[in-house]
C-alpha cells in the first residue's frame, strides 16, 4: 500500500481513507467509491489536506472530495462533495499530464509532465504562488516560474496550511530536506524568513 497522511491505496487501485466518508467519521479505514469518477480507472496517488483528499489516476487526470469550501476541489465551486468529482482540465490542465500532486490545508499543488506547476484553492497566504491576493481560486492556476524557479527542474512538491515548497533538480541535500524553492508564503518558522509572499521565493535555510 502506498498513502498520505489519512489515505492509502490498497492493490488495484482501491482507495481507503480513515476520516470522513459520506458524512459519517469512522476509526477503521473505509473505501471510497469507485463508481462514477473513478469507475474503471486506477488511482496512482493520493494527498490529503486538512477536510479533502485530491487522488491522481494513472491515466494524468485529477479526482477530489471532501470539503470544497475555498475551491480545493478544483471544479470551479465551493461545494463539498462526498465521492471524488472530477478536477477542471478545460484550462491550464487541458493536455498535460499531472505526475505528482500534493495537498495541505485548504490546496491542492500539482506537477505536470512538461514541469508546469498548478495550485488551487485557499490563497489566503499567498501559498498557492501565482503572483494574486486573491484569496482563494476554484480552478487550478499556474505557479509563477519567472523568478527563483526559472529554468528549473522539479523534483518533488508539497502543499502545507499556509505554504508550499517545490524541490529543484540542483538541491543541495543538507540533514533533512536541504535548500528548496519556497513556493509562496508563510514557512510558519520551518525558514529563516517569515515574510509572506505572492511568488516563489528562495528558501535559504530549512531548520530541523
Amino acid at each position: 500500500m502506498t498513502g498520505d497522511g489519512g489515505a492509502v491505496i490498497a492493490e488495484r487501485g482501491v482507495v481507503y481513507v480513515q476520516t470522513a466518508v459520506n458524512n459519517t467519521r469512522s476509526l477503521v479505514p473505509v473505501a471510497v467509491s469507485m463508481s462514477g469518477t473513478l469507475s474503471g480507472r486506477t488511482v496512482k496517488a493520493v494527498g490529503v489536506g486538512l477536510n479533502h483528499t485530491l487522488a491522481l489516476l494513472a491515466d494524468g487526470r485529477l479526482a477530489a472530495w471532501g470539503s470544497g469550501s475555498f475551491g480545493q476541489l478544483g471544479n470551479n465551486g465551493t461545494a463539498g462533495s462526498n465521492v471524488p468529482v472530477p478536477v477542471d482540465a478545460s484550462g491550464l490542465l487541458n493536455g498535460r499530464s499531472v505526475v505528482k500532486i500534493a495537498a495541505g490545508g485548504q490546496s491542492c499543488l500539482v506537477m505536470c509532465s512538461d514541469g508546469t506547476l498548478a495550485a488551487w484553492g485557499n490563497n489566503d497566504h499567498g501559498q498557492l504562488g501565482n503572483k494574486s491576493a486573491t484569496a482563494s481560486f476554484g480552478t487550478p492556476q499556474a505557479v509563477d516560474l519567472s523568478g527563483v524557479l526559472n529554468g528549473k527542474t522539479f523534483t518533488g512538491i508539497h502543499m502545507g496550511q499556509r505554504h508550499a515548497v517545490v524541490v529543484c533538480e540542483d538541491v543541495v541535500t543538507g540533514d533533512r530536506l536541504g535548500h528548496a524553492a519556497l513556493a509562496a508564503s508563510v514557512m510558519d518558522g520551518a525558514c529563516s524568513s517569515n515574510t509572506e509572499t505572492l511568488a516563489p521565493g528562495s528558501a535559504s535555510e530549512i531548520k530541523g
